[in-house]
């Protein structure tokens, strides 16, 4: 396992300097995340001639992620895909979204999670976690939501490991996905109960993409 890359990835228009973590293992295989969004920015793979291969799409600094409308590499959240009618109820009240596909609301609708700052809580040679603290009064849903994202590569030629707390990324780029050799993308649910939340805290449970 190489060592830890950490450079920078730009500015966004607030002023915030996010940066680029990149993960390298022995068997040629890397993965770059940023504190942006939580973003997979890209995967690196050999491919049957031993070439290294991009297998995700992405863009070259965090201004791209975010002024793209594509959720390119994202972590989406509160809610991933089309909420109908842009109204949800929750133990009886009805929290009404906002509209911004149609009447539909689509990824949460704005202030998604992939346009924000998220804080590295640790890192090292193989992996990193970012967290964000949603807070009460958020994407007009009324209640406080944490939720964390861990990536890690492992050190042997095999599966990188995602451990999201949302149920929504767009890493693929379909057109080179077949090279990708059984490696495998795994996502679990980890989000952390706040004091009072009406949501209950569910038990970690696989999700993702199995080897094509």
């Amino acid at each position: 396992m190489e060592k830890l890359q950490i450079q920078k990835f730009g500015i966004t228009k607030d002023g915030s300097k996010p940066y680029l973590y990149k993960m390298k293992n022995d068997a040629g295989m890397e993965v770059q995340v940023s504190d942006f969004g939580a973003t997979l920015v890209n995967v690196t793979v050999l491919d049957q001639d031993k070439n290294p291969v991009e297998v995700v799409l992405g863009y070259e600094d965090a201004a791209g992620y975010e002024n793209g409308t594509a959720a390119i590499g994202a972590i989406v959240g509160r809610n991933a895909n089309r909420i109908g009618g842009a109204c949800v109820t929750i133990n009886g009240i009805d929290y009404k979204l906002a509209e911004n596909d149609g009447k539909n609301n689509l990824h949460s609708g704005p202030d998604v999670y992939q346009k924000r700052m998220w804080r590295v809580v640790e890192n090292g040679d193989d992996h990193v976690t970012f967290l964000l603290h949603s807070p009460v009064i958020s994407q007009i849903l009324c209640f406080p939501y944490v939720p964390s994202v861990f990536y890690i590569l492992k050190a042997a030629a095999g599966s990188p490991t995602a451990a999201v707390s949302l149920i929504g990324m767009h890493p693929a780029d379909t057109r080179r996905s077949a090279l990708l050799f059984g490696y495998t993308l795994r996502c679990f649910l980890v989000v952390k109960k706040l004091p009072r939340s009406p949501i209950p805290t569910p038990s970690p449970s696989p999700i993702g993409i199995s080897p094509s």
